[in-house]
């Protein structure tokens, strides 16, 4: 029953994670979407300080700079270990 279990996890693991990188691809192709607006939304509101430096740093560039960021972190690292650790 565990090695089931395990297998079915596993199934079900892989086919979210097959769509979360489907997804990001598709969001990157197409530029700024419902889903690019969402983070935003939701990095302002969670992190101010953090964003403010952003945009401190990046001026009026500060949105397209950390959805490119976001965008390579979860290309080169996967969106899993990005949602658990964060953009570097």
């Amino acid at each position: 029953m565990k090695l089931r279990w395990r297998e079915e996890t596993s199934a079900s693991t892989a086919r979210v994670s097959w769509l979360i990188r489907r997804r990001s691809r598709h969001w990157r192709r197409r530029g700024p979407s419902a889903l690019s607006e969402t983070v935003l939304r939701f990095v302002q509101a969670t992190q101010p300080k953090e964003w403010a430096k952003l945009k401190d740093q990046y001026k009026g560039e500060a949105e397209e700079r950390f959805l490119a960021r976001l965008s390579s972190e979860i290309e080169r690292r996967g969106t899993l270990d990005v949602l658990r650790n964060g953009v570097r």
